[in-house]
């Protein structure tokens, strides 16, 4: 805990040297009570666990992207996380449950593996998700119907339905015993890798997914081509962690390539936001999407033994672009 202004290192020095038990529990007490008193439960947690990332270098982006970006910071929800992350409860049981999962994957997928386990990746707080849409001028989407690619347990689905007020959830997965539990949870369920839904939605959400599919620019056509079937005012957020490092899980906890592949220069390492800029420059813009707003957020994810590990997210949210022509003709996949 940070001493307060009364405690200073003289006082703790003084303390020391005339062997005083009572004045350093009474130096100790006064130093939790003032940094209780000072800040928020969370402030303390936030600024001893991992380093988040929030800001960007604006001379790295191009002026759209500068004039787009909405800069967040950590919230309460991003503390819970961390905290529940680093907790002994947790470790202890993120060892026993590494030890069953190493078995498990032998025969199953790494994605039904994940599903009988808790909750391990934290993308977004419900505030933050809020907070984007509003800088974005996305007002038009909320109370409506969602449609989340990839919801894995379901976690982030509920956060984005609360940020929006969603009156009904739809969420797709390739994972059928993750589909159990999403079912349980009351959201309608669609077991496939991409999405086939023929409604309309005011929300479409995918995050995290593109590094870990497959064919991630085929999912990119289909959901831009849902977001200009969508009814007016309609978005898409896609969260992607940059530098993009693609790798399609499977069993027995191997990776293979996926067959589609983005633009090259994408797949090198490169600073955020230059990865960033790529991606709006080589993706985005020839599927006629458009970055209405995004941010920078760290894709938190617990570590075995205990602690949380990080990655850099960009998430954005993305309208059609009209002047862009049709979508869905542009970023061509380069099948391995």
């Amino acid at each position: 805990y940070p001493c307060g202004p009364e405690v200073t290192a003289a006082a703790v020095s003084r303390a020391l040297r005339v062997g005083s038990v009572c004045e350093m529990r009474s130096l100790l007490r006064r130093s939790l009570r003032e940094a209780c008193e000072s800040e928020a439960p969370h402030d303390s947690l936030l600024r001893r666990g991992p380093r988040l990332r929030y800001d960007i270098d604006r001379s790295k982006l191009p002026p759209a992207l500068c004039s787009s970006f909405c800069l967040l910071s950590a919230d309460e929800a991003t503390a819970t996380y961390i905290s529940s992350a680093c907790s002994l409860r947790s470790v202890l049981a993120d060892v026993g449950s590494s030890l069953v999962a190493a078995l498990l994957k032998l025969c199953l997928t790494h994605a039904d593996t994940m599903a009988l386990f808790h909750e391990t990746m934290f993308a977004c707080s419900a505030e933050q998700a809020r907070r984007l849409l509003d800088a974005a001028g996305a007002a038009s989407c909320s109370g409506g119907s969602m449609l989340d690619v990839g919801a894995a347990d379901g976690a982030t689905t509920a956060r984005l339905a609360a940020a929006t007020g969603a009156s009904r959830v739809c969420v797709t997965e390739v994972s059928r015993l993750s589909a159990l539990r999403l079912a349980a949870r009351g959201y309608d369920c669609a077991v496939e890798e991409q999405p086939t839904a023929s409604a309309r939605f005011g929300l479409l959400s995918c995050l995290n997914v593109l590094d870990r599919t497959a064919r991630p620019l085929t999912l990119l056509r289909r959901l831009s081509d849902m977001l200009a079937a969508a009814p007016p005012g309609g978005v898409l957020l896609l969260g992607v962690a940059l530098p993009f490092r693609p790798a399609v899980l499977a069993a027995a906890g191997c990776s293979v390539p996926p067959t589609e592949r983005l633009p090259p220069p994408l797949l090198r390492e490169r600073r955020f936001e230059e990865s960033v800029a790529l991606f709006a420059d080589l993706v985005l813009s020839p599927l006629g999407l458009r970055v209405s707003a995004w941010s920078r957020l760290p894709y938190l994810s617990r570590q075995i033994g205990g602690g949380v590990a990080v990655l850099d997210d960009a998430l954005f949210c993305l309208a059609i672009d009209g002047a862009a022509g049709e979508g869905g003709q542009g970023a061509g996949a380069a099948p391995e």
